[in-house]
Formats: C-alpha cells, sequence, structure tokens
C-alpha cells in the first residue's frame, strides 16, 4: 500500500470517518502485515523490543485518561486491539521514514567526508579545502567534509592537531575534539585531545578563539599566550597564560615539557618513536619535569636524561621495543 494513502486512511480511521471499505482495507492491510516489506525490516531486533515497549506505553496511557473524546475511546469496542496496534503502527511509519531519512543523510555525509591518520612516528601536514594548514601529531586523526559549502568549515579531530586556519568572515571554522568546540574565524592555535576522557587543552598563538561545550555554551574567548585546561570529568577548565609557541614545537620534531608529568612525556615519546614505556611504580609518573629536546636526539639519550633529573633508572627489555623506569619515586607536591 501507497504510504500517503495509508496515511489517508489511518487518519480516517482514527477520527471515525472511515467508511466500512476502507476500514476492511486497513484490516487486510493490518493481516497482512508482518510479511510486507518496507517499514520496520531494517531495525535490529532489540531497536524493535525497544520501540514496541515505548509505544504500548504510551497507548496504555492514552487509554487510561478519562476523557470521553479521545480517538482511541471512540473506535467501537469490538476493533479495541485493532485500534491500539494502528496507534502503534502510525507511530511506528513515522519514527522508521525518520529514521530511513537520517540513514540516508548519515550515509551521504560518510560518502563525502575524508579522514586522514597519522600513525606512531608520524608528523603529517593536511591542506584543508579552504585552504587551512593542519599538522596532525602522532597518532592523532582529522575528518571533514570534501567541500566546505556550508555555512560553517566544520573538522573532528582525535589526538593532537596545530591548526593555522585560513580567514574567512563569514564562515566560522568548528573544531570538534570531545566534549569540546573551538570556534574561529581565522587564527592558529593547537589542540591536545589525547586524553579526551581526561583533560582537553587548547592553546593560541595567533587570532582569537572561543571554546565552547557540547552544548555551544562559550566557556572562554582567548588570546594569544592564553589556554584553555577542561576537564571532562568535573566539567570544569582553567584559564591559563603560556607560551603557547613552544606547545606546538612538535611540529618541527622538537620536544618541550614544561612542568609535564614524567607518565604524559612517557605517552608522548611512546606515540612519537614508536615504543612502550611502563613504570614499576606509578608514583614516578607523576613527577613533574622540565625539559628539551631537538628533533634529532635518540630516545636512549632522551630517556638517560630525564632520569637522570629524576633521580630514576631505565632499562630497554631484550628482543622488544619497550622500556621500563624504575627507582625511587620524588616527593609529589599536593
Amino acid at each position: 500500500m501507497h504510504k500517503e494513502h495509508l496515511s489517508e486512511l489511518i487518519d480516517k480511521y482514527l477520527k471515525g470517518t472511515a467508511s466500512e471499505e476502507e476500514r476492511t482495507e486497513l484490516e487486510i492491510w493490518y493481516r497482512s502485515f508482518d510479511t510486507k516489506h518496507g517499514f520496520v525490516e531494517f531495525l535490529s531486533l532489540e531497536q524493535k523490543k525497544s520501540l514496541e515497549q515505548r509505544l504500548w506505553k504510551s497507548i496504555d496511557d492514552a487509554e487510561s485518561d478519562p476523557q470521553p473524546d479521545t480517538a482511541i475511546r471512540s473506535l467501537p469496542s469490538t476493533r479495541t486491539n485493532f485500534g491500539r496496534w494502528l496507534v502503534a503502527a502510525s507511530v511506528v511509519f513515522v519514527v522508521c521514514f525518520a529514521l530511513v531519512k537520517y540513514r540516508g543523510q548519515q550515509i551521504i555525509e560518510k560518502k563525502h567526508r575524508t579522514n586522514i591518520t597519522a600513525a606512531r612516528a608520524e608528523i603529517k601536514k593536511v591542506l584543508l579545502p579552504d585552504g587551512s594548514n593542519v599538522w596532525l601529531n602522532a597518532e592523532s586523526k582529522i575528518s571533514f567534509l570534501n567541500n566546505f559549502s556550508g555555512s560553517s568549515r566544520e573538522v573532528w579531530l582525535e589526538g593532537e592537531a596545530y591548526f593555522d586556519v585560513a580567514h574567512d568572515s563569514t564562515r566560522a571554522f568548528l573544531i570538534h575534539s570531545g566534549r569540546l568546540t573551538t570556534r574561529v574565524l581565522g587564527t592558529a592555535f593547537n589542540i591536545d585531545a589525547y586524553n579526551k576522557n581526561r583533560n582537553i587543552v587548547v592553546s593560541v598563538t595567533r587570532g582569537k578563539v572561543a571554546v565552547g561545550d557540547a552544548q555551544t555554551k562559550t566557556m572562554a574567548t582567548l588570546l594569544p599566550g592564553k589556554q584553555v585546561d577542561y576537564n571532562v570529568k568535573t566539567q570544569s577548565f582553567q584559564v591559563n597564560r603560556v607560551d603557547a609557541a613552544s606547545l606546538s614545537e612538535w611540529r618541527t620534531g622538537k620536544l618541550v615539557y614544561k612542568n609535564t608529568p614524567f607518565e604524559e612525556i612517557a605517552q608522548r615519546l611512546e606515540r612519537k618513536f614508536n615504543v612502550q614505556i611502563s613504570f614499576t611504580d606509578a608514583r614516578i609518573g607523576k613527577c613533574k619535569l622540565t625539559a628539551m629536546f631537538d628533533e634529532k636526539v635518540p630516545l636512549d639519550d632522551i630517556l638517560k636524561m630525564l632520569c637522570k633529573v629524576n633521580g630514576t633508572q631505565y632499562k630497554k627489555e631484550k628482543g622488544r621495543d619497550a622500556y621500563v623506569i624504575f627507582g625511587t619515586p620524588c616527593k609529589v607536591k599536593g
């Protein structure tokens, strides 16, 4: 049965204006519904079950309504079950139509979306359709629609990236990273969303950036040398003054750490050198260190220097690209 004709019959039936022939036509369709396709076949069993439970709850609530002139109560008692089912079928039809439309949009968007990933030990430079430049740090991913033809330019980031955004006063540039959305017109800044379940950090080197949560509520507007450090768990944030330029030195291969926990440094070294680094005592990883290394400094020299400053030692596991740091933990303040 064509969906427009079906909708018309359902509407008449619920209003009590359907003819005997129209009621019969609906009953025939109802009896053969389970063998027909096109309404709910794409739903999973779990989705069907959940939808059914919600629909019948709504219908039961409607039937318990004391108002005598509701559509369901105006039906003849001999057709109560059919009427109940017909209401459900009507809602299923609307829901399914919305789901099909949504899935279609997803398929179209997926077809025209570009995904770019930087592997371990790799820094990748990406040119976006609007002329903006993005540097992806190791084990980071960016995705965007193939053209920025809409009213805004949107990208999605996992990991860390430095953005140098081409100015366009008519279209904002939006970066979605975990729970945060960063909005700019034309500027340069760094986003660290490696630990998107703990902290997301946005640092500005040029221009002005607005940072907001998933509900687009603006938390802070940043100027050069300012940083937002957002705690995902507590949904709180701090605005700090930083040397933003040094935080993006990784683009050139340099390693710059300022009062950084050893465990975070280890994670960055793992991504840069494609190795594994562990601690025999988790407290060692909490120690904060400040250091800077040029691009060509070998990993062994980096670990040797960090351990010397921290009063610990390291060893390489035989036959593996893995390192273990051991020794006496420092006294962590606070």
